[in-house]
């Protein structure tokens, strides 16, 4: 029995991305007690979760990228807000530079991804 996760249309992709979107906008405003997922970097931290969310945003919405990715920095935008509205959370500019980064390193991936399978 194949048990991967196959993913087909871009509605299935959308549901990945608002998930994780759902997930990143818990992990960045519930107070921090005791363990919680980390690279150990909290930049680091917004990089990978903004890649991940780029990836997604590109298969879920491949006719709009580029709007699918400026949206996806509006959501960092908001967290950043929302995170200097919380009293338990901190908001940094650097996080949302460190969003950006991580959707360009998405794109970077995608565009390295198609030059290599045109080999």
């Amino acid at each position: 029995m194949n048990t991967t996760l196959q993913v087909r249309g871009p509605s299935q992709w959308r549901l990945a991305l608002f998930a994780c979107c759902a997930a990143v906008l818990v992990l960045a405003t519930m107070p921090i007690q005791g363990p919680v997922p980390t690279t150990g970097w909290d930049k680091s931290d917004h990089v990978l979760a903004f890649v991940v969310l780029g990836l997604l945003g590109q298969r879920a919405y491949p006719c709009a990228v580029a709007r699918c990715q400026l949206s996806l920095l509006c959501f960092g935008a908001g967290i950043e807000l929302l995170q200097w509205m919380l009293p338990h959370r901190f908001a940094e500019w650097r996080d949302l530079m460190a969003d950006g980064a991580g959707l360009v390193l998405a794109l970077t991936i995608t565009s390295l991804g198609r030059r290599v399978r045109k080999l």
